[in-house]
């Protein structure tokens, strides 16, 4: 079928995961620095050298055959101290990034959140109260001068915002799960509630902050929105984003269809009670006060796609398992789409991730375990797509995790990107066999 010429066709990197330099001496340090020097994570060093590579990355994606690409800002890298100004060098270079992107004729998607943020907030910087407040200064101030550099370069202002990435994989990887770097919080139920609750109202201040800077600059409305990691638990996943509009505040219906929708199947039904009972609607109560009755703080419909059904998860071994392990659940991608979007449908829809891990050394390098390879995989999932568009479902933008191999939180055993990197000295990129896929999917698609 046919897509609108306006669909994004996109891939997405995060700051930290591919851009090198940061967490060494002399270098800005984020909440991974830590667990780097304590060998409990893998040094990031120069990794992918997306920092100083941008442009030849940016140059394959325009060569793939995308229209958009979707790429990060590392907080620490902008605010390394804890002062109101940004810093000049890091800011030039992301200025640079986003008009080159314009140049090439690419849309930019702008993450200001992603799983990071600057070592100065503490470990536990998302227990305090002041995270949300601090990080909407931050957006402010950098959103303002992202917009003005651009302007003067006679380029068009970023339309698009990520404002906190998965915020509900951090919070649970942070304080349920252990695997990401915490402070002296103790793991558990209470943890996970305040670091949930802050994110959204770092989202809900962020969202209006970026709001406010367009409309004080005159310039077109922008799109912000977060992106949860998709979830067949309705409280994990979708109620986090019906809290934030009037029409679906009260969660009550929402739920109901949702567990109509055939998404809980079998074990699943235990998982959505469980996540029923560790994260209630009425957990959020900071976030329901700050909202305005009326006020709705999110522009479209965005969510990861990888295993949303926890119940697979409990046949790979549980939830810590490598991600060339995690379960992918194709067939059901439409099913999930259109329970996701039910009563959301004046809202466009993005994919902002979707992809597969495989594993990078070893004797079974580049082979799942259960041999699903990354361009069947792609295939799979733009099919579902046709499926959404078909039934009506307002897709606007796929963006495939990821363009180059990445620091995966800890290592750089798991490939998710669509060019392979050798992270030798000249951090080598050649193109995997996805590469040609993706693009004739994409042409087919366009031509059809």
């Amino acid at each position: 079928m046919r897509y609108p010429n306006s669909f994004l066709w996109g891939a997405s990197t995060s700051a930290f995961q591919v851009e090198g330099h940061l967490n060494g001496p002399s270098e800005p340090e984020n909440n991974w620095g830590a667990w780097e020097r304590q060998g409990l994570a893998r040094r990031t060093a120069r990794g992918a050298d997306f920092w100083n590579l941008w442009r030849e990355d940016l140059g394959r994606a325009r060569s793939l055959g995308l229209s958009a690409l979707r790429l990060g800002v590392e907080w620490a890298r902008l605010q390394p101290q804890p002062t109101a100004l940004l810093e000049p060098v890091a800011l030039a270079r992301y200025v640079e990034m986003l008009v080159t992107l314009r140049e090439l004729e690419l849309e930019p998607v702008v993450t200001l959140h992603h799983f990071t943020h600057p070592a100065w907030l503490g470990g536990d910087a998302w227990l305090s109260r002041d995270t949300p407040r601090r990080f909407a200064a931050f957006v402010r101030t950098l959103v303002d001068a992202l917009a003005r550099a651009m302007s003067e370069r006679h380029v068009e202002p970023v339309r698009h915002y990520v404002t906190v990435n998965e915020p509900n994989a951090l919070a649970l990887a942070t304080y349920v799960l252990g695997v990401f770097p915490r402070g002296l919080a103790k793991l558990g139920r209470r943890s996970f509630l305040t670091a949930m609750n802050h994110l959204m109202l770092a989202h809900l201040y962020a969202y209006r902050a970026t709001h406010a800077v367009y409309q004080e600059l005159n310039l077109e409305r922008p799109v912000v929105t977060f992106n949860p990691w998709a979830c067949s638990a309705y409280s994990y996943d979708r109620m986090l984003f019906d809290l934030l509009r009037p029409s679906t505040r009260d969660t009550g219906g929402s739920r109901a269809q949702w567990r109509e929708s055939g998404l809980n199947r079998g074990l699943d039904k235990g998982v959505d009670k469980f996540f029923e009972w560790l994260l209630p609607s009425d957990a959020f109560r900071e976030l329901a006060s700050a909202l305005g009755r009326h006020e709705d703080a999110v522009d479209s419909v965005a969510f990861d796609y990888y295993g949303p059904f926890l119940s697979e998860y409990v046949g790979a071994r549980g939830l810590k398992v490598h991600p060339w392990e995690w379960p992918t659940s194709p067939a059901r991608f439409s099913d999930y789409l259109l329970a996701r979007t039910r009563g959301h449908e004046d809202l466009p829809v993005f994919v902002m991730e979707n992809g597969i891990g495989t594993p990078g050394h070893g004797p079974e390098a580049g082979r799942r375990p259960d041999q699903l390879l990354r361009e069947v995989a792609l295939e799979q999932a733009i099919h579902a797509l046709d499926e959404s568009l078909s039934q009506g479902i307002d897709v606007q933008g796929y963006f495939h995790w990821s363009l180059i191999d990445n620091y995966e939180w800890g290592g750089f055993d798991a490939r998710f990107g669509l060019y392979h990197v050798d992270y030798g000295p000249r951090a080598v990129r050649t193109a995997k066999p996805a590469v040609a896929r993706f693009q004739s999917l994409i042409w087919e698609r366009r031509l059809a």
